[in-house]
This record gives C-alpha cells, sequence and structure tokens, in this order.
C-alpha cells in the first residue's frame, strides 16, 4: 500500500495575491462575455417564444444571470 507524501509546505508554489486576483478577474471577464451571450439570445427567445411555462424559465434564467452579473460587477470596483 503506497502512502501518501509527507505535507512540506515549502514545496507549495508561491503566487502574489495581486497575480491570483488578476487571474480572477480576466475569468470573470471571459465568463461575462459568453453569459451576455446567453442573455441576449434567451431575450430573443423570450420574445419569439409564445408558451407561458418556456416564457417564465427563460425569465429565472435572464435573473440568475442578472444576479451573476451583478457579483461580477463587485469584482470589477475592487481594482
Amino acid at each position: 500500500m503506497a502512502t501518501a507524501a509527507p505535507l512540506n509546505r515549502t514545496d507549495a508554489l508561491a503566487v502574489p495575491w495581486t497575480d491570483a486576483v488578476r487571474f480572477i478577474r480576466q475569468l470573470s471577464h471571459d465568463l461575462r462575455n459568453h453569459l451576455n451571450a446567453i442573455e441576449l439570445q434567451s431575450a430573443y427567445i423570450s420574445e419569439c417564444e409564445a408558451t407561458v411555462e418556456t416564457k417564465a424559465e427563460i425569465d429565472r434564467l435572464r435573473k440568475m444571470l442578472s444576479g451573476f452579473f451583478d457579483f461580477a460587477k463587485t469584482l470589477d470596483r475592487t481594482r
């Protein structure tokens, strides 16, 4: 049976906090681009769709996207 290697904190990669924050901001930006496209497409489908159930689901999706956009804006404000 193999045993786990002892935890040696000196082997850990050291990433400056500012680099980690910059990476998260860039990731957030990339996600927002794709989610913005989803939001636009869902708005279009909502206009074309006639069933009440589908419109309700699209509205729910758009509210979730709006919540994410609000959160992502808080990341931008911390610069």
